[in-house]
């Protein structure tokens, strides 16, 4: 086996060979040269191929152009890292992690043992019942931990159908209660996540559990259609 010394890039057709039949343990990392963070982690990345190589198998994908394996492993924001044993995911990560991070997470899946480094803590805290929770770009990901279902709404200032669902969601924050979270993404403000959820018009509403799109709600919809499928994911 030759030693490769720098990431690996695949695409969908390629990443079964270079990932899932791999020999070595793989280190994957799910990115887009788009994104800042993307361009931060690309250094970390190609050093962990120099210092690992022939140990470990350093992988990327840009998913703008390849989507079957980002829908495969549920990603859900960028840079996603993902460190597999023979096709199996042992420790998935997401963001920009330091050089002490990632170090960590390549020893422990070289040594088949969970790491030491702490994971990024679940959200808590977050309520919808005094209104619709404000999502950014940044603070999405985290939100998208929280256990309950979530609706988020992508919504545009300048939006006349966003603006006349707006009460509608401010009085389904009120009646769900702590049962599920009622958020709002301005779509202008945070481009990245409606990009990454091909958000073309709005409003649009997606219906998240545990990270993953459950149902879509597109166009102004009355406030009983709502409540109806928002509720149908409660339990």
């Amino acid at each position: 086996m030759s030693v490769v010394d720098t990431p690996i890039t695949v695409n969908d057709d390629t990443f079964e060979r270079w990932v899932l039949r791999s020999e070595l343990p793989v280190a994957l990392l799910f990115c887009t040269p788009r994104f800042a963070k993307c361009q931060q982690i690309v250094p970390l990345w190609q050093q962990l191929a120099r210092e690992y190589a022939g140990r470990l198998r350093v992988v990327q994908i840009a998913v703008d152009d390849n989507r079957q394996w980002a829908r495969h492993f549920e990603v859900t924001a960028l840079p996603t890292t993902l460190w597999l044993r023979k096709g199996e995911v042992q420790q998935r990560a997401e963001g920009v992690p330091d050089e002490v991070t990632l170090h960590e997470r390549a020893e422990a899946l070289l040594d088949n043992r969970a790491p030491r480094v702490a994971e990024k803590p679940k959200a808590v805290g977050l309520s919808s019942a005094a209104g619709p929770v404000k999502l950014t770009d940044e603070s999405f990901a985290s939100a998208m931990q929280d256990p309950r279902p979530i609706l988020v709404d992508f919504w545009a200032a300048w939006c006349g159908p966003c603006r006349m669902i707006a009460p509608v969601l401010d009085q389904l924050a009120g009646e769900v209660g702590e049962k599920a979270l009622i958020a709002k993404l301005n779509v202008d403000e945070n481009p990245r996540t409606a990009q990454q959820f091909n958000v073309r018009s709005i409003p649009t509403l997606l219906i998240f559990r545990n990270g993953r799109v459950v149902d879509t709600i597109v166009g102004a919809q009355p406030a009983p259609v709502l409540r109806q499928r928002l509720m149908a994911q409660v339990g």
